[in-house]
């Protein structure tokens, strides 16, 4: 007797070909529609019958697929979806999924049900507080356990990822140009006067070296997309994108290869985050408004007050090429910086 899923996958790949033809017969030549969808039956009728429902997945057959169709593939499955992976650092990257869920997630999880949350309610750390909000979600049936992990993964990396790359390209930029670095410490408020958001915001200079490295090294391409609502000049609810080109433009800044360098931050700090000041339209994609990160210029700051930093001994710049990350750019080969208390370089 034949087994059962050796019978299953016989008829399958006996029968694809045949309605095929048929397609053929009733239309000559098909069309390029007709075309495909007759692979896709044919792929799925196949894979149907090769994983055997209630055993572990056929890893040699669904190696087979990915040689034909990629490293990475979608199937559907009944309602849910089966995304195969056989790259290793695409595999290493759901390994990390799977570790941050297992580790924070969980854990996170556990402490609000077996303490009611009082431990969490004492925790200033503000990725487990939007943590909290999310499991909340989860409890109250909105969310799947599923949307939690990708929730909380998007809320890590987007969040912090693209603000952790920016100030490691900005410290490397200073340590590059020790004249802007020394002129930042300058024109910082007294060591009895403290750094603050509230304050940051008149260092013009402090600023421009950080708008400096947002324009050349941009954590994303593009600006999140905006969509029209109302009615206007441009067609009814269309999206926007604005590229980070803008900040690379030849026709918008002179020499834009090079960093801020002697007295063109009047220049480069011509953008203001409150309403009815000059706003310079080239730093639209990255450094207005509700768009400005404060914390940036704080970290940058703070650092530049108490350290002057440089390059190792015998290294006369670090190297700042950069290499692409899950959503931002960041430094290809990480160096050493050495740093010095002011007090003591003085």
């Amino acid at each position: 007797m034949m087994p059962l899923h050796d019978k299953f996958t016989t008829s399958a790949r006996s029968s694809t070909p045949a309605r095929c033809s048929e397609t053929r017969a009733r239309t000559e030549p098909p069309t390029h529609q007709q075309a495909k969808a007759c692979k896709v039956k044919a792929v799925r009728q196949e894979t149907v019958s090769e994983l055997q429902v209630g055993n572990d997945l056929n890893h040699r057959f669904l190696a087979s697929l990915a040689a034909r169709y990629g490293p990475v593939f979608r199937h559907r499955l009944g309602v849910r979806n089966l995304v195969v992976v056989s790259d290793p650092s695409l595999a290493a990257e759901t390994r990390r999924l799977a570790f941050f869920n297992d580790n924070y997630v969980q854990k996170r999880r556990q402490l609000l049900l077996t303490n009611d949350g009082n431990e969490a309610n004492d925790n200033k750390n503000l990725l487990r507080c939007a943590m909290d909000h999310v499991l909340e979600s989860e409890r109250k049936g909105e969310i799947t356990p599923e949307n939690v992990i990708h929730i909380v993964e998007n809320i890590n990396v987007a969040a912090i990822e693209t603000t952790l790359w920016s100030i490691e390209w900005a410290l490397a930029e200073l340590v590059n140009h020790p004249t802007v670095q020394q002129k930042i410490n300058t024109l910082l408020p007294q060591d009895d006067e403290p750094l603050t958001e509230s304050n940051v915001h008149a260092l013009r200079y402090l600023n421009a070296a950080v708008k400096e490295t947002l324009r050349l090294h941009s954590p994303i391409p593009l600006l999140v997309p905006h969509m029209n609502l109302e009615p206007a000049r441009s067609p009814r609810a269309p999206r926007w994108w604005s590229t980070l080109w803008l900040g690379n433009d030849p026709a918008l800044w002179d020499r834009p290869e090079r960093f801020l360098l002697g007295g063109q931050e009047e220049k480069v700090d011509a953008t203001t985050t409150g309403g009815g000041g000059k706003v310079d339209f080239r730093f639209v994609p990255f450094g207005v408004g509700r768009r400005s990160c404060p914390g940036i210029a704080l970290v940058v700051g703070k650092l530049v007050r108490r350290f002057e930093m440089a390059p190792p001994p015998g290294v006369e710049k670090v190297d700042v090429s950069d290499k692409g990350g899950q959503f931002s750019l960041h430094i290809a080969n990480h160096s050493v910086i050495a740093f010095r208390p002011v007090s003591d370089s003085a």
